[in-house]
């Protein structure tokens, strides 16, 4: 009776009875080949792009082994497709690819699916013995590297629930899992990212590689999109939805008008007056200007027109541009206190006059200044940034005064301090040795812009609504004008046939009671009464005043109305135009 062998290794079964005399011979093939299938290990050099891998019955063939180790002679000129034969038997092979030239191996077995082992790697691979139709895999259900006690290790699964994972387990514990889709942290878990920047953000996608999540400073995350950084939150927090600390700084609201500025503290943009300290004789007009900055957007900036020069700035004179910010407004800064919060000071400028320029943060509470300075290129906007950490020494009361000025200057000859990036005692609101822009009248000087923020590190200007910068001015400055013949107030009540009073309330209720200004000229003012109209003989007067927000006004006539009948304000143009104003500035 002939033998039989084994499917898949090829070990020879003799018959009974058989082999009379030779089964030393057998055995020891047989032995052989089992010692083959669990341990030995098979060095093959492959030529050319195919090879076949056998197993035949009996026969000490390569297909036997259980670890192949690939090699070659040389580059073979193309990846090597292993043919596993025959295709009717199951192998299981632990495969190292060691071809030259990055060569992969394929293995195939029939017309089923083929593994691909690449250059350099180690695979287990699974032939199912299928016939025609056989197939190669990946033989194992899960595959692992793992440090020397185990604990430590990454698997990939197949399989189950866990089908087609790759899981990280670190000192014992499940701490990730990727899949086809997903990155799965455990909860406990942390994913490290490297800092990233603003055209390169840590967290992004393959689509769009500059939009995403940076962290710009400790502490401080930020969200930027095409390359730009839109906000940013941690040491530059958003308190209320707005994180300038600085109102009207685009220079969008401007119910002064032109405005010649002729004295110290006179008021011009919504927010910003003219300073003339010192007695000295140059004059300027600050008017809102579309000059602006491009690509930034800006719609106006306040400009500096020279009227009359100061050649000569004495030593007792300052010319400037100054922005006052309420100090109960500043409370969260903790100025005078160890954990003081750092600013950020931000704003574009343009000079005509090249040459060193500056200005000051002045805490007008404690009399203390950080000076800065930049380098003027003639007719060119400029960014400019200014460091301005917290003052540990320098305390912001907590009331409706006003807390942090902002100085920038145009010429001084006292108020004068070197930049030192440090609170200095003392109120200094130019830098040493700057330009004096008052010398020309050509030179002219705009400003935008304008960002106090918290925080290490300037961020983008947020730009704000119309509706939300002109509420905030009109805390400090609220203007109404009409045209002539408008109805220009509430209805007042006649006193006498000479004497109306109307009470006005104001919104929003603004920062302390308000003084009422006119145009100066009663027959820029008209009453509207039941009779008709008749010209004031006096401005509109202030006779009181409840907070900032209700107010009591006097208008007066010569005669026509009758007492205890109602009648409105109206403004004409008479010597000039008519209008009320409520100022509370700082």
């Amino acid at each position: 009776m002939a033998s039989t062998y084994t499917t898949n290794q090829g070990i020879e079964k003799p018959a009974a009875g058989d082999q009379s005399g030779t089964w030393g011979g057998t055995v020891n093939t047989n032995m052989d080949i089992i010692d083959r299938a669990i341990c030995g290990v098979a060095s093959l050099t492959l030529t050319g792009s195919t090879t076949t891998l056998t197993t035949t019955d009996g026969t000490l063939t390569d297909g036997m082994y259980r670890v192949l180790i690939l090699g070659d002679g040389g580059d073979l000129g193309s990846d090597n497709t292993i043919t596993i034969s025959p295709n009717d038997q199951s192998k299981c092979y632990l495969v190292y690819n060691n071809l030259t030239a990055n060569r992969n191996a394929i293995f195939t077995q029939g017309s089923g699916g083929n593994i691909t082992v690449s250059n350099g790697a180690t695979a287990w691979i699974y032939a199912d013995g299928a016939g025609a139709g056989a197939e190669v895999r990946q033989g194992m259900v899960s595959t692992e590297i793992a440090d020397q006690d185990g604990d430590t290790k990454i698997q990939v699964e197949e399989g189950g629930d866990d089908d087609d994972t790759i899981r990280f387990d670190i000192a014992g514990a499940e701490d990730f899992t990727m899949t086809a889709d997903t990155f799965t942290a455990a909860a406990s878990s942390i994913v490290a990212l490297d800092d990233g920047a603003v055209g390169a953000p840590a967290l992004t996608n393959t689509g769009d590689l500059n939009t995403g999540v940076y962290f710009p400073a400790a502490d401080t995350v930020g969200v930027v999109t095409g390359g730009t950084e839109q906000f940013r939150f941690g040491s530059n927090p958003i308190p209320g939805g707005s994180k300038n600390l600085v109102q009207n700084g685009a220079m969008t609201v401007n119910q002064h008008g032109s405005v010649a500025v002729s004295s110290d503290q006179t008021f011009t943009l919504d927010r910003y007056m003219g300073r003339l300290l010192g007695g000295g004789a140059g004059r300027f007009t600050v008017t809102q200007d579309t000059t602006v900055p491009a690509g930034e957007g800006f719609g106006y900036s306040l400009k500096v027109d020279v009227t009359t020069i100061d050649s000569s700035i004495s030593g007792s004179e300052y010319y400037g541009i100054a922005h006052t910010i309420e100090a109960q407004n500043l409370q969260h800064l903790n100025f005078n206190d160890a954990d003081a919060k750092s600013l950020t000071l931000t704003f574009w400028a343009r000079a005509k006059k090249a040459g060193l320029h500056g200005g000051s943060v002045y805490n007008n509470d404690a009399n203390r200044s950080l000076v800065f300075s930049w380098t003027a290129v003639a007719d060119t906007w400029q960014k400019v940034t200014v460091p301005v950490p917290g003052d540990t020494s320098g305390v912001i009361n907590n009331d409706n005064g006003g807390g942090l000025s902002i100085y920038w200057g145009l010429g001084a000859g006292n108020y004068l301090a070197s930049d030192t990036d440090a609170w200095v005692a003392g109120a200094y609101l130019q830098v040493t040795s700057a330009v004096n822009d008052l010398d020309s009248t050509s030179n002219d000087f705009y400003l935008t812009g304008v960002q106090l923020e918290i925080g290490d590190v300037a961020t983008d200007f947020e730009h704000e609504d119309i509706g939300t910068t002109t509420a905030k001015c009109r805390r400090y400055y609220h203007r109404i004008d009409a045209t002539t013949g408008t109805t220009a107030a509430p209805i007042a009540f006649v006193r006498t046939v000479s004497n109306m009073k109307l009470g006005w309330f104001i919104e929003p209720k603004m920062r302390t009671s308000p003084s009422v200004e006119t145009s100066g000229n009663a027959d820029d003012y008209n009453v509207n009464y039941s009779g008709g109209n008749v010209v004031c003989s006096a401005v509109p007067s202030l006779v009181s005043a409840s907070g900032g927000d209700v107010l009591g006004i006097r208008l007066q006539v010569a005669s026509g109305p009758s007492a205890g009948e109602a009648c409105m304000l109206e403004f004409l143009s008479g010597t000039a135009t008519g209008y009320l104003a409520f100022d509370a500035e700082l």
